[in-house]
C-alpha cells in the first residue's frame, strides 16, 4: 500500500501538478508527501574558462547565482507545505545540493513513488529549457516514477499497457501492490501484430490483476500500428486518468536511434504516466 511519495519541485507549472496529483494520492492513502527541492550546486559551479583576473566575478557571481536558487527552493517547499497543511496532509521537506537527479534518486529509497513533472527545470538557474533530470531519474531510480502533464485530467480509469515485457510486468506489479488500481475502472491494453498475441498477453495481465482484487476489462488489439499510437487512442477513447506501463524496454542504442513507446508517450500523453524500468 501507499505509505510515501516523493514529489520533486522546481516550481514550474509541472511541478506544482505534480504537487496536486502528490496531495491527491497522499489523501486517498493517509500517505506522507516528501517533497524534495535541490540546489544544482554542479551545474552553477561547472569550470568554464574566464578572462584572466575575472576568477573573482565568477565566483561572486556563482555565490549570487547559488544564495538565489536555495531561496527559490525555500519557496517552492514553502509553497508545498501551505497546500498540504490546507490538505490535511502530513508534508515533510527535503533541500539537497548536487546534481538533482542523483538527489531525488537518492531520496527514493525513502518512498514508494516518485512523482515528476512531464518537464523538469530544477537547473532554472542556469537554463530556460526543460532538464534532462526526469529521464535520468526514470534510468536510475528504484522506485516507479509518476510524470505529470501540466493540467491533471479528471477521469479515473487506468489504463494498463502490457507487452509481455520485465519492465511492464513490474510496472503492473507495483501498480497493484500499491493499491492504485483500488476501486478504479481498470483496462489493459495489449498491442502486437498478431491478434492472438496480443490475447495472450492481455489475458495474462488480467489474471495477475484478479489475484490482486480488480476485475480489469481487457483489449487486446491486433495492430501493426505504433503501440504508442494505439495506447494514446485507446486513452483518449477511454477517457483514461493514468497509464501504466514499462520504461525503456528496448536495448539503449535501438531507442537511441530509432525512438520507443516510452519516448512518446512522454512527450504527447496528456495524462499522468506510472513508468518503472
Amino acid at each position: 500500500m501507499l505509505r510515501a511519495i516523493l514529489v520533486g519541485l522546481d516550481g514550474s507549472p509541472y511541478s506544482r501538478t505534480a504537487m496536486q496529483l502528490a496531495s491527491r494520492w497522499a489523501r486517498r492513502f493517509g500517505a506522507e508527501v516528501l517533497a524534495v527541492g535541490v540546489v544544482d550546486e554542479p551545474t552553477i559551479r561547472r569550470p568554464e574558462p574566464v578572462p584572466l583576473g575575472a576568477g573573482y566575478f565568477k565566483q561572486h557571481l556563482e555565490e549570487t547565482r547559488l544564495r538565489e536558487a536555495a531561496e527559490r527552493v525555500h519557496l517552492f517547499l514553502q509553497e508545498c507545505q501551505q497546500f498540504c497543511a490546507s490538505q490535511q496532509i502530513t508534508c515533510r521537506n527535503i533541500v539537497d545540493v548536487g546534481d538533482p537527479w542523483e538527489q531525488i534518486v537518492l531520496e527514493s529509497q525513502r518512498c514508494d513513488v516518485i512523482v515528476l513533472g512531464q518537464e523538469t527545470h530544477f537547473r532554472f538557474e542556469t537554463q530556460e529549457e526543460p532538464c534532462d533530470t526526469l529521464f535520468r531519474v526514470l534510468r536510475n531510480a528504484p522506485r516507479p516514477v509518476v510524470t505529470v502533464p501540466k493540467k491533471l485530467p479528471e477521469a479515473e480509469t487506468v489504463l494498463v499497457a502490457y507487452d509481455g515485457s520485465v519492465q511492464a510486468g513490474r510496472a503492473m506489479q507495483l501498480f497493484a501492490l500499491l493499491g492504485l488500481g483500488q476501486e478504479r475502472s481498470v483496462l489493459v491494453c495489449s498491442v502486437h501484430n498478431d491478434a492472438k498475441q496480443a490475447r495472450r498477453w492481455a489475458e495474462t495481465a488480467g489474471d495477475f490483476l484478479a489475484h490482486h482484487g480488480l476485475q480489469p476489462s481487457l483489449h487486446p488489439i491486433g495492430s501493426s500500428a505504433s503501440p504508442a499510437e494505439v495506447l494514446l487512442q485507446e486513452a483518449d477513447q477511454h477517457q483514461v486518468g493514468l497509464i501504466v506501463a514499462g520504461a525503456y524496454g528496448k536495448p539503449f542504442l535501438r531507442e537511441f536511434f530509432l525512438g520507443s513507446v516510452t519516448q512518446r508517450l512522454l512527450r504527447e500523453a496528456n495524462v499522468p504516466l506510472f513508468l518503472h524500468h
